[in-house]
C-alpha cells in the first residue's frame, strides 16, 4: 500500500467532541481518481477539503468493511479515501457497526493507492 497524501490533524473538534474515520473506495489510474459507479468520470478529492453533498455522502464504517466490499470493482487500481467526520453529522447507520453510514459532510484526511 502507497499512502499518497496525509493530513495530519487533531482528531478532536473546537468543542472537543472526538471526531470518527469513515472510507470510501475509488479507482485509481495514472494519478487520478475515478468513480466507482462510472468508471470514466473523474472524482475530485483534495486533502483537507471537507466534502458535503447536497443528499449526504456515503462512507463505511470500517478500513476492512470497505475493502472486502468495494475492491476490485473497476480495473483501475483502488484508492482508499480516509475521512473524519463529527457523529453528530451521521443521517442514517451505525457508526459502531461494520458497515455504512450516510453522513452530512466530512474531510478528507489521506489517499492510500492499494497496491
Amino acid at each position: 500500500m502507497k499512502i499518497l497524501f496525509e493530513n495530519w490533524r487533531n482528531y478532536l473538534t473546537e468543542d472537543d467532541t472526538p471526531t470518527r474515520s469513515g472510507y470510501k473506495i475509488v479507482a485509481y489510474e495514472d494519478d487520478k481518481l475515478f468513480s466507482l459507479q462510472n468508471p470514466d468520470l473523474e472524482y475530485r478529492a483534495e486533502i483537507g477539503t471537507i466534502e458535503s453533498p447536497a443528499n449526504g455522502m456515503f462512507l463505511g464504517t470500517t478500513k476492512d468493511f470497505v475493502l472486502d466490499y468495494y475492491a476490485g470493482m473497476t480495473d483501475k487500481q483502488d484508492a482508499l479515501l480516509v475521512y473524519t467526520y463529527n457523529p453528530s453529522d451521521v443521517i442514517s447507520g451505525n457508526p459502531n457497526e461494520d458497515g455504512e453510514i450516510k453522513v452530512t459532510q466530512a474531510q478528507l484526511d489521506s489517499i492510500e493507492v492499494q497496491s
